[in-house]
């Protein structure tokens, strides 16, 4: 698994994950500030903050699922 990471940065208010992508990579923060949110009855619902160290969907990764949230970079956000 290691040896198919591949390193990304994400420029702030660029989307890591939007709704209903395909959960079929995990996702490491090396740097930055992410905000999960959802849209509950049309309104934005902030869920939590990710920073440096943040795992994002390894609970779905091996399932096929879809992400069901949105992940923002909050600044400039390495992954």
């Amino acid at each position: 698994l290691f040896y198919t990471l591949k390193w990304a940065k994400y420029n702030e208010g660029e989307h890591i994950f939007t709704a209903y992508d395909n959960s079929d990579r995990i996702v490491i923060i090396t740097s930055g500030l992410c905000e999960v949110y959802t849209y509950l009855e049309g309104n934005k619902f902030i869920i939590d903050y990710l920073s440096v160290g943040s795992i994002i969907n390894q609970d779905n990764f091996f399932v096929e699922d879809l992400m069901y949230t949105y992940i923002k970079c909050l600044k400039q956000t390495s992954v």
